[in-house]
């Protein structure tokens, strides 16, 4: 008889093991929900109606109720009667085992009712314990419970275990938290070098055209008077002809330099993006007193998507992708102009249906001075992502050849504060 029972004790045991350690296993990031589990298979195994584990605070000074499973036969809040002296008293190497009567001040218990007295010595305790440090206490109740129950191998497993499930969801935070800080200061440190260069880029894109402007309105304007004078047979009219062109052309890049590069100050608002969009292509189609010579089409998301921008830069970005989808492609082709959310960021999409672009082109295509239209600075593209990248957002681009391009504007959402 005393091998069956030793035998079906250690089957209990081996169950209970078996288990609890699965669900330790399987944890990913609810502990209060692992520990109920764990609480459920305890009341279960060992035929009791209550079972709860309680925390103490990091200065440990008080208790907080992790998980709590069934219910007591009296309204008493355990938080509020446990003294964290007592327990701190208690053996951690030997990991004393006590009823709950033991852990409440005197004061305390002089202030209980009698059924509540009867509870609390019924209630059996164990401190949770982690490289011998008590971090809370486990407790269960059960009518008529015996009080030896404290020496049961399956108790003192379900107490151990606990603790080693507390300990795997501290270390499961911690290192989940140490990621996000490893990963933040990698997109920071990347946000930073990229904000960096590009401020760096405005400053001496500002400087250069302010430096060649004078000189370039001086060559334009006196080349422009000398082919005036000239008479129509001079071939000199002709190098005229080619030094006011390329006076003109360096205008141009002077004056797109000054156009993208004259920020003064980013001013963020908290606003539907969706109105902006609107208002980005009325704006972008009043360029056009004719017909336009491309199909332009909206699709708005059905919802507020709510963003912190410079209302003026981002239209004036939107404006730049819209006309760089029509300089780029030619004629007759559609252009989508679209918002839609993933999670916590708005997306805002150019589409277009044009000739698309390699790879090569595609690493290329936000450089400085990089362009494939034979005319302008190749700041356009630039001065996009500068400015998305201020918005703390990021421009993603998906084209092949012969099947179109789509850039897409990522912006974190954000609550009005």
């Amino acid at each position: 008889m005393r091998i069956e029972k030793s035998t079906a004790e250690f089957l209990d045991i081996f169950q209970a093991f078996n288990l609890i350690t699965e669900k330790i296993a399987d944890y990913k990031e609810d502990l209060e929900k692992l520990l109920k589990t764990i609480l459920g298979h305890i009341v279960s195994m060992l035929n009791i109606s209550y079972a709860s584990i309680m925390l103490l605070d990091e200065k440990q000074s008080q208790f907080h109720p992790v998980s709590t499973y069934g219910d007591l036969p009296i309204a008493l809040d355990l938080k509020e009667n446990l003294d964290v002296s007592k327990l701190m008293g208690c053996s951690v190497a030997i990991g004393q085992n006590v009823v709950f009567a033991d852990l409440v001040d005197d004061s305390e218990w002089a202030r209980l009712k009698p059924e509540e007295r009867q509870c609390l010595e019924e209630m059996l305790c164990s401190p949770l314990v982690i490289h011998e440090k008590i971090i809370g206490v486990a407790c269960i109740y059960g009518k008529d419970l015996d009080i030896g129950i404290l020496e049961s191998k399956i108790f003192y497993l379900w107490v151990n275990l606990t603790s080693l499930a507390i300990e795997k969801s501290r270390f499961h935070n911690y290192n989940h938290k140490m990621d996000i800080t490893r990963e933040d200061l990698k997109q920071t440190q990347s946000q930073l070098i990229r904000s960096e260069k590009l401020n760096s880029l405005a400053e001496i894109a500002m400087s250069v055209g302010h430096t060649i402007r004078n000189p370039v309105t001086v060559i334009g304007g006196l080349s422009r008077l000398i082919y005036k004078d000239l008479p129509e047979e001079d071939p000199k009219r002709l190098w005229s002809q080619m030094i006011i062109s390329e006076a003109s052309r360096l205008e141009s890049i002077v004056r797109e330099f000054n156009h993208f590069f004259s920020i003064e100050q980013i001013s963020f608002l908290y606003l539907d993006i969706n109105h902006l969009v609107n208002e980005a292509a009325d704006h972008f189609l009043s360029q056009f007193h004719a017909k336009p010579d491309f199909t332009l089409k909206l699709k708005i998301w059905n919802e507020p998507l709510i963003c912190s921008v410079d209302p003026n830069l981002l239209e004036r970005c939107l404006i730049h992708l819209l006309a760089n989808a029509r300089e780029s492609n030619g004629n007759g082709i559609e252009i989508t102009l679209a918002t839609s959310q993933a999670g916590s960021h708005a997306y805002i999409d150019v589409i277009d249906s044009g000739k698309g672009m390699s790879q090569k082109e595609i690493n290329r295509v936000f450089a400085p001075f990089y362009t494939t239209k034979g005319e302008g600075a190749g700041m356009g593209l630039t001065f996009v992502h500068f400015v998305i990248c201020e918005h703390s957002g990021q421009i993603d681009i998906t084209s092949e050849k012969g099947e179109g391009t789509r850039f897409r504007i990522i912006l974190p959402l954000e609550s009005p504060q």
